[in-house]
């Protein structure tokens, strides 16, 4: 395989990819998917710890 099409592809597989990322980003957010503020965790033990 030559270089020129080794290049092409790989740059159209990281197209791909990133499109992906972003339909799964604005899926999670849509969805309400990403973790509430007050569900991080903090430097304090846990509650019941």
């Amino acid at each position: 395989m030559s270089d020129a099409n080794e290049t092409e592809t790989d740059r159209i597989e990281e197209a791909e990819d990133k499109r992906e990322e972003a339909q799964f980003d604005k899926s999670v957010e849509e969805d309400g998917l990403l973790p509430a503020p007050e569900a991080t965790p903090t430097d304090g033990p846990a509650p019941g710890a």
